[in-house]
């Protein structure tokens, strides 16, 4: 079987491609982008048109990149006759065995240098089905009706029951059913032990007890009520005591216990007041005191500065001003004794010129200048020593002052600062005289808030007095001593209201009526001297408090019983419910049968554990089932190994193409995996060769099941670069 004739016409971006003799051996090569790969996919959808689904074309590699069929034809010769695919015709209408797009994929087409088996473990099962009629499949199939028939999760001889919607959550309902299996039985053994079948008996006894004990009660409570109408009579005549205790305390008003209140509290201040301006005006008088006493220490102080101010300006102070006149005119003559000095010298050397001119040659006029120079220097001579008496006047004058300045309690360290310390004991005397107008002033201050406090003070008597009068009023008309009184009064008053009312309340619970006030009391009246008037006329019965109080508490027992038991009985009708609604929501009985009493629980929980008992027998029927088909199957998988083991095409093919380096190709059922045996009796798995020798062993295993599958005739493969991880060597034999 080949192809014969391929034409492309049209396939995405691929040139057209016409070929008419592929012959026995076609090789079809040009740079990339060209579209190699695109005309095998090209032919691998003409091949198998509407077979080829989505899934498959993404085992074959990015097909999807073309999303339009090819345009053109495939003509096939098998066995001399060509058949040309028309239509939806595929390979398969024409291949001598039932080849799918997978087979086709994993044995006679290599893409994109991949020749890997896409699902290589599943599909050696499926290929070897095919070649050696192997019911794999079937029993697959049959296990999962098993799975299904005995609800189990998964095929497995050890599953536990499936809990998914599919198999209507039978785990959850075989749990839920074993576990109100459970509560029923606990339920029973509580019920029996509280003696719940009996509870009805026991109930209507109880009830016959109530019904005879109710009467007796009631000839007690005839007693009980001629006793409650004396009280009742007694209560009316505490009332009339009380409204005449009421008729005087009525007549207090708490407006007049706020006035009387409110003229204690103005007391109160006014005294406080009082208090506390007369603390205020002792303390003014000690300032005042304390300020005369300071007044009379600056006058003193003052005194004495003026007395020495005084003393100065009269005597000391004129010798300051001769001292400041004495300087001042010899600062002004100061400045010319350089100028005499010079004049001296001068006029020294003009007479001492004279004199040696004269000398070495007489004349008048040598003579009249020596003459002048001698005159003109007695008279500068003079004036210097004009100048050193004013010097000394000025000197004798600063130590008379320095000598005068400490009689006065002057300190100073110059002449200069006479004028300034005589100022500082004039400020001194301004300030004393300063302090004194303050203090003074003060004084008066403290003087006229004396008189204030003072008028405050007989401010305050007077307003105590017309309080305290308005006091003696309050008492004269209430006739009582203090606000304390009235207030108790007022609370005596309203105990008694509330005491009144309570009697009125008692009265109101004991005989109802409609009538209010006066009224009221004149219908209880009337009713109590009526009852006690027909209870004299009745045969007296002897009240029993205690007898009272036993039948009471009988009776109260004998209730708690009895709604103890009506509570067990609806407690556990209750419960038997539940029981009969669980059994119905579990949806796995026919019909919900009635759970009102014990056997009726039995009935329930029996109709439950066949249901449970026939889940699981239908699961330990399918256990057994799955084990002897899993015999069966692993029987069956052993037969996969016939496409590999030391005789086989595939050791065969790799023997051959690695020079003997591998000698056998094994398949193992337990990993699932393929491993060769090399020369030396070693083991390597197929994940562990290298590229080359991985690419050539799965060429092999192509190669065996292409013979395999093509027993009659010789088939054709479709290579995409399928060697070019091989060396030279290999690449010869593989070719």
């Amino acid at each position: 079987m080949r192809i014969k004739h391929l034409h492309v016409t049209r396939y995405g971006p691929m040139a057209p491609f016409e070929h008419d003799d592929l012959g026995g051996f076609t090789l079809i090569y040009g740079s990339n982008e060209q579209g190699k790969t695109l005309l095998i996919d090209a032919l691998v959808r003409m091949l198998f048109k509407k077979e080829l689904r989505k899934t498959y074309r993404r085992r074959f590699g990015n097909m999807e990149r073309v999303p339009e069929n090819p345009e053109g034809f495939v003509v096939v010769e098998s066995k001399g006759n060509e058949h040309k695919l028309e239509a939806t015709e595929s390979l398969s209408s024409v291949f001598p065995v039932a080849v799918t797009p997978e087979d086709f994929r994993n044995v006679f087409m290599v893409r994109d240098s991949d020749l890997a088996l896409t699902a290589e473990h599943s599909y050696y099962s499926r290929v070897t089905e095919k070649l050696t009629g192997l019911r794999s499949s079937e029993i697959e199939r049959l296990l999962k009706a098993i799975q299904k028939r005995g609800r189990l999760r998964s095929i497995s001889a050890e599953s536990d029951l499936s809990n998914s919607a599919e198999q209507g959550k039978v785990a959850g309902k075989v749990s839920d059913a074993s576990a109100l299996v459970e509560e029923i039985r606990e339920l029973k053994e509580s019920l029996q032990a509280d003696g719940y079948d009996e509870l009805e008996t026991v109930l209507v006894n109880t009830r016959d007890r109530l019904i005879r004990l109710d009467e007796k009660l009631e000839v007690y409570r005839g007693a009980e009520e001629i006793k409650r109408y004396k009280k009742a009579r007694r209560t009316l005549g505490d009332l009339k005591r009380m409204s005449k205790t009421l008729d005087f305390l009525r007549s207090l008003d708490e407006g007049e216990l706020r006035q009387w209140q409110e003229l204690d509290l103005k007391r109160t201040r006014a005294e406080d007041d009082l208090k506390g301006d007369k603390k205020e005006l002792e303390k003014i008088q000690r300032e005042i005191r304390s300020a005369g006493e300071q007044v009379a220490a600056i006058q003193g102080k003052a005194k004495k500065v003026r007395d020495r101010l005084r003393k100065i300006d009269a005597e000391f102070r004129p010798k300051i001003d001769q001292y400041q006149y004495e300087r001042a005119e010899y600062r002004r003559s100061e400045p010319q004794a350089g100028l005499y000095k010079k004049g001296l010298i001068t006029v020294g050397a003009v007479f001492l010129v004279a004199v040696v001119g004269y000398l070495i040659r007489p004349s008048i006029v040598l003579a009249g200048f020596a003459g002048a120079a001698v005159t003109a220097a007695v008279v500068i001579a003079l004036l210097l020593r004009g100048l050193r008496k004013a010097e000394g006047v000025v000197a004798s004058l600063v130590d008379g002052l320095y000598t005068e300045s400490k009689r006065y309690g002057l300190k100073v360290q110059s002449v200069d600062e006479l004028l300034s310390a005589v100022g500082d004991v004039e400020d001194e005397a301004r300030s004393f005289e300063q302090e004194l107008l303050v203090e003074t002033a003060n004084v008066n201050n403290l003087e006229k808030e004396k008189i204030r406090i003072e008028n405050r003070l007989k401010n305050h008597g007077d307003r105590i007095n017309e309080i305290d009068a308005e006091i003696v009023t309050l008492q004269a008309r209430t006739r009582m001593e203090s606000a304390s009184d009235y207030r108790s009064a007022l609370d005596r008053r309203t105990k008694t209201e509330a005491t009144a009312s309570a009697k009125r309340d008692i009265l109101s619970d004991m005989l109802p009526t409609q009538a209010r006030g006066e009224e009221a009391l004149a219908d209880w009246k009337a009713r109590v001297d009526a009852h006690l008037r027909a209870a004299d006329e009745a045969p007296p019965v002897e009240y029993d408090p205690k007898t009272l109080t036993l039948l009471k508490e009988e009776i109260s027992d004998l209730k708690v019983k009895e709604r103890e038991i009506d509570t067990a009985l609806k407690e556990g009708s209750r419960r038997l419910h539940s029981i009969e609604v669980k059994a119905k929501e579990l949806g796995i009985l026919d019909e919900s049968p009635p759970c009102r009493t014990t056997q009726e629980l039995d009935n329930v929980a029996a109709l439950i554990k066949q249901y449970i008992k026939r889940i699981e027998t239908d699961q330990r029927t399918a256990h057994n089932a799955i084990r002897l088909f899993e015999k069966i199957d692993a029987e069956e998988k052993t037969r996969v190994s016939d496409l590999f083991g030391p005789g086989s095409t595939v050791s065969v093919h790799m023997r051959s193409i690695t020079g003997g380096r591998y000698t056998e190709a094994h398949y193992d059922l337990n990993k699932n995996s393929i491993y060769l045996v090399d020369a030396g009796n070693n083991r390597v798995a197929a994940r562990s060769l290298s590229g080359g020798a991985f690419d050539q062993l799965y060429l092999s295993v192509r190669l065996s099941i292409a013979e395999r599958l093509l027993a009659e005739e010789k088939g054709f493969l479709l290579l995409d670069d399928p060697f070019v991880k091989a060396d030279q060597d290999r690449l010869k034999k593989m070719l």
